[in-house]
């Protein structure tokens, strides 16, 4: 790409990919149903997005990093992605990711030819 001629930042989680990348952590932790059934409630409004994410972390206690393979093996690109994306890498937008965290899952993302840039949030 030339000329940036624009900025184009998607979110990961359910949007960039079909799905949330804490409940795929949570089926190797053993907590998937718990942990779904939060991330659930806080997508709808439901509960404080800060204090459940804290919930839905301390499941996760003890997870070995190794985990994060099969997580990225599991998630799917949301369809049309990589053609939406081309596009607008063809027309000079800069394409950046910005996920919630889990940054082993969105640094491997980030490292697909289309991808430009990504920001995790530090813990």
């Amino acid at each position: 790409m030339s000329q940036v001629k624009g900025l184009c930042v998607l979110d990961v989680d359910g949007t960039l990919i079909l799905e949330e990348v804490i409940d795929l952590l949570g089926r190797e932790a053993g907590h998937e149903a718990e942990i779904s059934q939060i991330t659930s409630r806080a997508m709808r409004g439901e509960l404080v997005f800060e204090s459940s994410l804290r919930k839905r972390v301390s499941l996760l206690e003890g997870l070995p990093i190794l985990v994060f393979d099969n997580v990225f093996n599991s998630i799917h690109l949301s369809l049309n992605v990589p053609e939406f994306i081309s596009i607008l890498q063809k027309n000079g937008i800069l394409v950046g990711l910005v996920p919630g965290g889990f940054t082993p899952i969105v640094g491997e993302i980030s490292k697909i030819p289309w991808y430009c840039l990504f920001h995790c949030q530090p813990a």
